[in-house]
């Protein structure tokens, strides 16, 4: 593992805990990145600012973490006073969307706005779809696509954006565009039945129960690390919601889920990196350091999803598209080059309604695809090495069996 990588899992197990990190020659500069790309610089000045080794730092940079560390929790507190209201306007209605991940994830952490979200995620009743567009319209929100009618049984999520807040409502909670997808849905398609309620900050809102919530967790995790990349957010989420659960969680129920899913490696190895690098208590697998390195090294590169810099979304399409070559024993650049309309409706939503037109959005993609490798071969010859390394990860963790 890279020493900075190291000094930044330090910085993060002593916020969690309250502990002394254990830092080796910190680069402050490759530290405020980590932060930066894994929405963590609350967290990783809150550890910081009182260390004898952060003021060597220049007083730039420490500037800048204190900065960037109290817009970010400012704006993340604006964020959840704007979601309750949100959510209580949806309530008046008789409406009860099941709010997953953000909000119930950041009420686990000591300190709620040091943990930042990027949206929050709501789970909906198909059918309910229209009611809640129109009154998040009336709130002055706007959606990402004007109707998505013609795409309700496949589309993942519906965005809309307000002037603090955006929103996803999802449909089907991990998308349609492959096999593995529309698995992970059936996996737990019961859990929206049977919901509960929390009550976070005085205002009460409607979840998954405890186990259908941490197996939806760690399914998320698996739905980004076979995209783009997942970050070591997760991993935390994962394992404070575990910790706050445990007595509530039906662990054998919980391993059901994650055998149907065929994912035992990953859990396993997810397990160790936070029991060993996080300070989690939990099982301990037999898995050595070395072996653990790869996958870290890919968490800690990834950030959040995989989606910070151009190189890694087009790695992220490489690995679709060999994912989907794999299960239709089709040559990966032609999935690559042609794939289906549900995989482009966020870039080319014309085909919502008009998916008859498919073929000239696959024109635009080559057209799109040709211009980068003749302007920018760098960036395409580095993002295909990305995704070839990640998809040998996945096979090292029995991804696609």
């Amino acid at each position: 593992m890279k020493q900075q990588h190291s000094n930044f899992l330090s910085l993060i197990r002593s916020c969690l805990w309250e502990t002394e990190p254990n830092l080796t020659s910190p680069d402050w500069e490759g530290i405020y990145e980590l932060g930066r790309i894994h929405n963590l610089i609350p967290m990783i000045y809150e550890a910081a600012r009182l260390l004898p080794a952060f003021s060597e730092a220049s007083q730039d940079l420490q500037t800048k973490f204190m900065e960037t560390a109290v817009y970010q929790s400012t704006s993340q507190f604006m964020k959840t006073q704007e979601f309750f209201t949100v959510y209580e306007k949806f309530a008046e209605t008789g409406l009860h969307p099941l709010v997953l991940k953000g909000l119930v994830c950041r009420s686990l952490y000591r300190q709620p706005d040091l943990r930042g979200s990027g949206d929050e995620d709501l789970w909906i009743q198909k059918e309910d779809w229209q009611t809640y567009d129109k009154i998040l319209r009336d709130l002055g929100y706007h959606p990402k696509f004007e109707d998505i009618t013609p795409i309700l049984d496949t589309i993942q999520e519906a965005h809309y954006t307000g002037p603090l807040l955006t929103l996803e409502l999802h449909i089907n909670p991990f998308g349609t565009e492959n096999h593995i997808r529309r698995h992970m849905n059936r996996v737990l398609q019961d859990a929206q039945k049977d919901s509960i309620t929390l009550t976070i900050e005085g205002h009460t809102i409607h979840t998954l129960k405890p186990t259908d919530h941490y197996l939806f967790l760690f399914i998320h995790l698996c739905k980004h690390f076979l995209g783009g990349g997942v970050g070591i957010r997760q991993i935390m989420d994962l394992f404070l919601f575990r910790q706050t659960w445990e007595k509530e969680i039906d662990q054998e129920l919980f391993e059901e889920g994650v055998k149907e899913l065929q994912e035992e490696s990953l859990y396993q190895a997810v397990v160790e990196i936070g029991r060993r690098y996080l300070g989690f208590e939990l099982p301990s697998f037999p898995i050595s350091g070395q072996e653990l390195d790869g996958l870290l090294d890919d968490l800690l590169e990834s950030g959040c999803f995989g989606n910070t810099s151009r190189f890694q979304r087009l790695s992220s399409t490489y690995v679709a598209s060999g994912i989907a070559a794999r299960r239709k024993s089709r040559g990966s650049l032609r999935v690559l080059l042609f794939p289906p309309a549900s995989s482009l409706y966020h870039r080319y939503s014309f085909l919502i309604k008009k998916p008859w037109l498919l073929p000239l959005a696959w024109c635009f993609r080559l057209g799109r695809f040709s211009k980068e490798a003749l302007t920018t071969p760098a960036t395409v010859i580095r993002s295909i090495k990305r995704g070839r390394r990640r998809m040998k990860l996945m096979d090292k963790y029995r991804m696609f069996r």
